[in-house]
């Protein structure tokens, strides 16, 4: 299905972008993000979205702070059409960071995630070979009333093309 292959190429190379990084997580060590596919993991009480297809950061409680950092890849919805393009497909990023420090700073570490990918699709739009990034690409961080700290969260809207299927002839 293309949908989930979108997914999988798009979980990969997340984490092959931010490799060279590392966040603070809640015991203070330095770590890579995790990258999951549609959800957190089932040990978290925390939800993922509004149902309405955006990222909804007051559903986070804390219960998602042993699995700091991390970026979720979401499908939310897509179109099947015919012609060249057949597929468009949206995708979304739940990014969320740890940082304990007075200086709440840690919107900027979801800030340079969200940088490094978007420089990554700015210089090459293709993914898997197959993928085709659209733009605009739109990011958003939580508001400053709903500082959610030690926890700093952030949201990344992409959305791919890809080619359509070959035509088969039923009438040999």
């Amino acid at each position: 299905m293309t949908p989930l292959a979108l997914q999988d190429a798009l979980v990969k190379e997340l984490k092959d972008i931010l490799k060279p990084l590392k966040f603070k997580n809640k015991d203070g060590r330095l770590v890579h993000m995790a990258v999951y596919p549609q959800y957190l993991p089932a040990t978290s009480s925390s939800g993922m979205g509004t149902g309405s297809g955006e990222f909804d950061f007051q559903d986070f409680d804390g219960g998602c702070e042993p699995l700091l950092p991390f970026i979720v890849v979401y499908l939310q919805d897509g179109v099947v059409q015919d012609g060249v393009m057949a597929h468009a497909i949206s995708t979304g990023l739940a990014i969320g960071v740890y940082d304990n420090g007075d200086s709440r700073q840690g919107y900027r570490d979801v800030m340079l995630a969200i940088s490094k990918i978007t420089e990554r699709f700015g210089k090459n739009d293709i993914l898997a070979n197959k993928f085709i990034a659209q733009f605009p690409m739109e990011w958003s961080l939580q508001e400053p009333d709903d500082i959610t700290c030690p926890c700093f969260y952030g949201s990344l809207a992409l959305k791919f093309n890809t080619l359509t299927y070959g035509k088969e002839c039923i009438h040999a």
